[in-house]
């Protein structure tokens, strides 16, 4: 059994762990949706292949930050759930 020190310390490192995980997400998020505005907002050219390229590198990248979120979820709820 832990004890109320050990259980302490490794809920303020999963709570950090979350943040860090929404302010990764968050980034990417953001990141994702100027993209579209830029694209969107031009005037002149056509959106190209490597445009659609990049969303998508840009789309896998806020996957992999909403599966780390999530994973960060999964493992505060099982930290606090402890008592």
């Amino acid at each position: 059994m832990a004890t109320l020190n050990e259980l302490a310390r490794g809920r303020k490192a999963q709570r950090k762990q979350l943040l860090l995980a929404s302010r990764t997400l968050d980034a990417a998020q953001e990141s994702l949706e100027r993209e579209i505005k830029r694209l969107v907002n031009r005037k002149q050219s056509v959106p190209e292949l490597s445009d659609a390229q990049r969303l998508v590198n840009m789309a896998k990248q806020v996957e992999a930050a909403l599966t780390s979120m999530v994973t960060v979820i999964g493992n505060v709820t099982d930290i606090w759930s402890a008592v």
